[in-house]
């Protein structure tokens, strides 16, 4: 009798991110100051716009300095820089203080313009193990960008 050689695929086992320190050290600079305009109480909306505006540049800093192939090494780390940036520019939109409305307008705008393009990149760089909770969450923040726009270009002045 003749035993069946159908071979049993092995399932793939994720290989843990290995990421580079700096981008560690980058990664807890930003976290620092984004919990900073997150919850310090009686912080100034001034402060708050500097620490969140400092976080994104940050953000984007280390996302401009790594390599496609480091990139490609990491997805879990890059799929967070960038959602991580889209919540400054979120938070961002919140805490513009404008002159006039118009102006206003422009500034959130231009944050939730920033936010949305974020949050996109974070769903197309995460590796397969986000395409389930991690992934709706970032969608949901997608929405929220929009919610946010509608009401504040809405707003009478």
């Amino acid at each position: 009798m003749e035993q069946s050689t159908t071979e049993v695929p092995i399932p793939e086992v994720p290989v843990p991110e290995v990421v580079p320190p700096e981008t560690l050290a980058v990664c807890q600079q930003a976290n620092m100051f984004y919990k900073q305009a997150q919850t310090a109480s009686g912080i100034s909306r001034p402060l708050k716009r500097s620490l969140l505006e400092r976080t994104s540049r940050i953000y984007a800093a280390e996302l401009q300095r790594l390599t496609a192939a480091e990139m490609d090494k990491i997805p879990e780390t890059i799929s967070s820089l960038y959602r991580n940036r889209g919540m400054a520019n979120l938070r961002l939109s919140d805490v513009v203080d404008a002159l006039d409305r118009n102006e206003e307008f422009r500034v959130v705008t231009h944050f939730l313009k920033e936010a949305v393009g974020c949050f996109s990149s974070a769903l197309i760089v995460r590796s397969s193990a986000r395409h389930t909770a991690w992934g709706m969450c970032v969608e949901e923040k997608i929405l929220d960008c929009f919610e946010l726009g509608l009401r504040r270009g809405g707003k009478e002045g």
